[in-house]
């Protein structure tokens, strides 16, 4: 669903098609000398492009319900220092589309902004790595790290970046 999102935020928002283009153009051109195809390593030279995926994702995560692996193991269940007590076999989960809407992380919440991490990067350029689509921030997405950081990082992230760059360059 994420390619599917992705897409669709890139027709509801066709504002950010040409500076995408521009940064695809500029990479592509430049870099591969016309050559009709991008590079593991042209893919992070394209922050535009990063932002906005990363932007769409955080509005539309592919699971808005994440289960937490496992479920309580213990015979006993599991009691927290307030007196909540889960018994054994309870599975917990955590909302993700809620911390992507929480207030104490983002301005405008519900508002697209594409290039949301885009101006951070470039407001930070001492932490610009964390705004990195590959990248995983402990306010955001707090039990899918991993998962994600996995994902991102990994083939289905290049993947998607190829796909929305041969769009957003070809529309």
């Amino acid at each position: 669903m994420t390619i599917t999102h992705i897409l669709y935020d890139l027709l509801a928002y066709p504002s950010y098609i040409a500076p995408l283009r521009a940064e695809i153009s500029a990479v592509w051109n430049h870099e591969t000398n016309s050559a009709r195809h991008l590079t593991r390593v042209d893919l992070h030279k394209l922050p535009k492009l990063d932002s906005f995926l990363k932007e769409s994702e955080r509005l539309s995560p592919p699971p808005r319900l994440i289960a937490i692996d496992g479920a309580v193991q213990d015979h006993d269940g599991l009691t927290f220092s307030d007196g909540l007590h889960l018994p054994h076999k309870t599975y917990l989960a955590s909302n993700s589309y809620g911390m992507s809407l929480d207030r104490a992380i983002y301005d405008d919440l519900t508002a697209f902004d594409g290039l949301r991490y885009y101006k951070l990067r470039l407001q930070r350029p001492e932490q610009a790595q964390r705004f990195a689509y590959a990248a995983t921030d402990p306010r955001e997405y707090r039990v899918w790290t991993w998962t994600v950081c996995v994902y991102r990082a990994g083939l289905g992230g290049r993947v998607l970046k190829l796909l929305v760059a041969y769009v957003a360059y070809a529309v």
